[in-house]
């Protein structure tokens, strides 16, 4: 005796499909950028949620169901390359980091505040 059974196909997730993403304290409803299949991922930038972070945030599509995962945000850095003029009294001078510093915090190349004792 043989049964008929319906072959199973993967739902895919399309774009009217959203979620409520946090990074580092906002909350945005992201969704994709296209359609994509089951099984596959789209990475998005964390900054789209929260301008104070870089990184990626990977969505995924789990037979129709989306799905985030923000591990990959975190904190913007001070690179090198970025600078900010400074001005002291009529003297103006751009000024960048010599290594990239982390958020919060000294960049352990120097950029750290340092303690003077009184003598």
């Amino acid at each position: 005796l043989l049964f008929a059974r319906p072959a199973l196909s993967d739902v895919p997730c399309g774009v009217e499909l959203q979620l409520q993403v946090p990074v580092g304290g906002n909350v945005m409803s992201i969704g994709l950028s296209q359609p994509i299949d089951h099984n596959t991922l789209e990475e998005r930038q964390c900054a789209i949620v929260n301008s104070g972070y870089e990184g990626i945030i990977v969505l995924g599509c789990n037979e129709g169901t989306l799905n985030a995962t923000t591990t990959g945000c975190f904190p913007r850095r001070c690179p090198t390359y970025g600078s900010l003029s400074v001005r002291i009294g009529q003297v103006a001078l751009a000024v960048s980091p010599l290594a990239t510093i982390d958020s919060g915090g000294g960049g352990g190349g120097g950029g750290g505040s340092r303690s003077r004792s009184k003598r």
